[in-house]
């Protein structure tokens, strides 16, 4: 929870920790995920808004960079 990006402010405060590891639009490589492409068509097809709040701010720029360079946006 709270990766360094965010800043002392979004650590985990409490002494029991989390166990699960966190969701991420990212492989092991650092690509993205073959269904957030798919998201992102999905987004772009019915004329919605892309949010990304709940990313690190390094996936946001790559989801946002994506985004921008596929057709539809």
């Amino acid at each position: 929870m709270g990766g360094p990006e965010f800043g002392s402010s979004m650590q985990q405060k409490s002494k029991k920790k989390m166990v699960e590891k966190p969701i991420t639009v990212l492989d092991e490589k650092g690509h993205l995920l073959p269904e957030v492409y798919d998201v992102i068509d999905l987004i772009a097809a019915h004329d919605m808004i892309l949010a990304t709040g709940h990313l690190t701010i390094s996936e946001v720029r790559l989801v946002v960079k994506t985004a921008k360079g596929m057709k539809h946006f």
